[in-house]
């Protein structure tokens, strides 16, 4: 964790936190390797979905394939092991389920979540080239060679906040905290918000998605809907 921040020169703690960043922020995080005796083995965000993807610090550096919370552990442990002050881990949590970009979802009607919002009702669940949605190259994550997670679904996400600086060390993104930034940073990165709804079809209950138009509830930050516009 040390190495992350001293790796470059500088050895204050305005000078750690830019030094992290900036070697968080390329999306290529290597930690250290017996065999060849260098940081030559690369730290992943999702690179499965199985018992190797962990949501702490320790053990990503063992399995080398993290969440979003092993994410931003890594970089929260780094800037405080080096004195930088200030530093939380801030809970997103847009809606119920969030489908990052990018996908293919097939939609068959219009529909109403619970709360009376229009959307779009795609098939019962979406999840990865189940006939429901495909996913295809989108966003980026943490990993070499253009890495792009696996994890494509979610219902919150984890990000460092330092100061008036909101940083994502899982796809290395950083943004100042203006409204304007969160509508951005939101679009950019969410493919469909959705609700799961229980309603009837052919005299049978089950969960369908609603996809929500043109808001995303709690904007990733708190409570408060952002109106991102058509």
């Amino acid at each position: 964790m040390l190495y992350l921040a001293t790796k470059l020169d500088g050895a204050d703690t305005d000078e750690c936190l830019d030094n992290t960043w900036t070697n968080i922020e390329p999306l290529h995080v290597n930690r250290w390797r017996d065999e060849s005796k260098s940081y030559d083995l690369p730290l992943y965000y999702y690179y499965a979905v199985d018992g190797t993807l962990k949501n702490n610090t320790k053990d990503l550096l063992h399995t080398c394939n993290g969440d979003c919370d092993a994410w931003a552990d890594l970089m929260k442990d780094c800037l405080e092991a080096n004195g930088v002050p200030s530093v939380s881990k801030v809970q997103a949590g847009p809606v119920p389920w969030t489908a990052i970009a990018a996908w293919n979802i097939r939609y068959y009607g219009q529909g109403y979540t619970p709360w009376g919002q229009p959307g779009r009702i795609a098939s019962e669940y979406v999840s990865p080239n189940d006939g429901n949605g495909d996913l295809i190259p989108g966003i980026l994550g943490q990993g070499p060679g253009s890495h792009t997670p696996v994890g494509k679904i979610f219902n919150y996400h984890k990000v460092i906040k330092v100061g008036s600086t909101f940083y994502d060390p899982s796809y290395g993104v950083s943004f100042t905290d203006t409204l304007q930034h969160r509508k951005d940073y939101t679009r950019d990165a969410i493919e469909a918000g959705f609700q799961s709804v229980r309603c009837g079809e052919d005299g049978l209950y089950r969960d369908l998605w609603v996809e929500i138009e043109n808001q995303v509830y709690g904007n990733l930050w708190d409570d408060t809907p952002i109106d991102l516009g058509p």
